[in-house]
């Protein structure tokens, strides 16, 4: 059971459609602590923080008198906290904090206990991430954990690194002397995490969870003897070939170097025709690192993953079809991109253009439409001679484009050059 969980890679989760599910429950009172407790999380899920508030409550009642075990309920914390900050107002918020307490030190307690099913401390552990990561409950959880010695070896020891983890990366972007000034407590958090991720991982070599932080922990430096990014990614997918985690924490540590063993990443990620998992695709977001698709080779490899996943995943095909276009405007293959277009009906998936083209996709659609009227020749120069400074003649070349031949999506994208041009000529 936790194996085929685990598997699966999660969907982004809408709890709406479980509402009218909730509502028959209370219309019947239900009498049960723990579907309760569901009920009041999914409640908070779907923005209900009201709802979610009474079943919450009823789950506590419920439960004094027919008390489950904490391994079941300690998830209620964070929703509970949740919910009371919005219903209550921030000033709340401190007062709520001991909901979380309560769910780490049921969640410490329920670790006490022995493993029923093989694989459930990646469930625990997994289930552990989101509260672990919205509300600043690591030191909470630190906390819960030191009173529990005997709490299972493996996930307190991957939560452990976890957090000394977070501390580092809490503080990416600080500028270079405050990150020098911390070096020292760095390299402690770094330290404590390889010590606490090595001892879980030999605990438990089948599971992914703590090569995959030891992989970001080691392209810092802090890994042991001999050891290299590379080694934790191979560990972790000889667990679980596909864990993303491995696989984004790869591809971040090798954009230290200088693009080609991304490039040879992207191909072993493509060469292995799964398909069925998210790997292939990893070929596209490790070559975006390196630069993107402007030799032949590489762009050819996105196409094929594309259509690869074209039968398994037709939900998705929109999206992939859309980067393979964005691909394409951005390295000036303008009959490909015309075919894409063509494909996709004119009407591309613009929230994945914005993506991968890093911005809004208006200049690039107009340039491929200017290509399929004949006129990019004068598209191109009134561009250039907009960014140039000279008015007059980008003036002159929009308005020819205005009246010439074209789609209506380019006269649209002119007409808005043209009242910028003019809006900068009165302003000056």
């Amino acid at each position: 059971m936790f194996e085929q969980f685990l598997s699966k890679q999660p969907a982004p989760f809408d709890a709406k459609p479980a509402l009218p599910i909730i509502a028959a429950l209370e219309q019947a009172d239900c009498p049960d602590a723990l579907v309760r407790c569901v009920m009041g999380v999914l409640a908070q899920e779907a923005g209900q923080a009201k709802r979610a508030l009474a079943n919450l409550d009823r789950s506590d009642a419920l439960q004094a008198k027919h008390p489950y075990p904490p391994v079941c309920m300690w998830v209620s914390g964070g929703a509970r906290f949740e919910a009371t900050v919005e219903v209550k107002g921030v000033a709340a918020a401190n007062a709520a904090y001991e909901f979380i307490a309560k769910g780490w030190n049921d969640f410490a307690e329920a670790l006490d206990e022995p493993r029923s099913e093989p694989g459930e401390e990646r469930v625990l552990l997994s289930l552990a991430q989101r509260p672990l990561r919205t509300f600043g409950g690591a030191q909470r959880l630190m906390d819960a954990l030191a009173k529990h010695p005997k709490a299972d070896a493996y996930v307190a020891g991957v939560l452990q690194g976890q957090n000394y983890w977070s501390k580092v990366v809490g503080h990416v972007g600080m500028s270079s002397r405050k990150a020098a000034e911390k070096q020292a407590e760095f390299a402690g958090y770094l330290a404590n995490a390889r010590d606490g991720l090595t001892a879980a991982w030999k605990l438990h070599p089948a599971f992914p969870e703590a090569p995959g932080v030891m992989l970001s922990i080691t392209a810092l430096g802090y890994g042991g003897p001999g050891e290299t990014p590379r080694t934790w990614f191979d560990r972790a997918v000889a667990a679980q070939f596909d864990y993303p985690p491995a696989y984004d924490g790869l591809i971040e540590a090798l954009q230290l170097g200088d693009g080609a063993q991304l490039r040879q990443f992207a191909e072993e990620c493509l060469a292995t025709g799964r398909f069925d998992t998210g790997v292939p695709w990893r070929y596209y977001e490790a070559l975006y690192a390196a630069g993107g698709f402007r030799d032949d080779q590489a762009y050819a490899g996105l196409k094929s993953v594309v259509a690869g996943y074209r039968t398994v995943e037709p939900a998705k095909d929109r999206d992939r079809r859309s980067r393979l276009l964005a691909a394409a405007c951005g390295t000036a293959r303008w009959d490909e991109a015309a075919a894409l277009s063509k494909k996709l009906g004119g009407k591309p998936d613009l929230d994945a253009l914005r993506d991968a083209l890093g911005g809004e996709p208006d200049d690039a659609l107009a340039e491929l439409d200017a290509h399929a009227a004949g006129v990019a020749a004068d598209y191109d120069a009134a561009v250039s001679a907009a960014q140039g400074g000279d008015t007059a003649k980008a003036v002159k070349l929009l308005t020819a484009l205005e009246a010439g031949p074209g789609s209506d999506r380019l006269h649209r994208h002119v007409r808005g050059m043209l009242q910028g041009l003019k809006i900068q000529e009165a302003l000056h």
